[in-house]
């Protein structure tokens, strides 16, 4: 009887212990699916950051790129103002580049003009053939 006693004792034992070993792992569970849903809304915040970034790092390399093509036109049109002031001091009867002769007096008549001019729109309008 006494041995059934002791078993009986060392089974509630184990349960018990069972039990809180039950209880911890439910515990670290939770923890461990907290964590985890903790780490993909990070990851998600993430994602829409770096969707951000990459959007204003696109929108900054274009601004640049247009910058520069800015810079290269602004540089070839001073170096074709030079020449035209040169050509206007050696010879008499250069008047100018084109576009800068026929700008419209209204902004809604440039396009027709641009278009009817086409890609004569940079040539130098002189006197005459002899002046050519």
């Amino acid at each position: 009887m006494e041995n059934g006693e002791t078993q009986c004792a060392e089974y509630v034992a184990r349960v018990e212990l069972m039990k809180r070993t039950i209880i911890d792992c439910n515990a670290e569970k939770d923890s461990i699916v907290q964590n985890r849903e903790k780490a993909a809304s990070d990851m998600q915040q993430s994602s829409q950051r770096v969707e951000k970034i990459t959007t204003e790092l696109k929108s900054i390399e274009e601004k640049l790129r247009d910058a520069g093509e800015e810079k290269r036109r602004s540089k070839q049109e001073e170096r074709m103002n030079e020449a035209i002031s040169t050509m206007q001091r050696i010879y008499r009867g250069v008047y100018g580049r084109l576009a800068d002769l026929c700008r419209p007096i209204q902004k809604k008549y440039s396009l027709a003009v641009t278009v009817a001019a086409g890609k004569h729109m940079d040539a130098i309008v002189v006197e005459n053939k002899q002046v050519a």
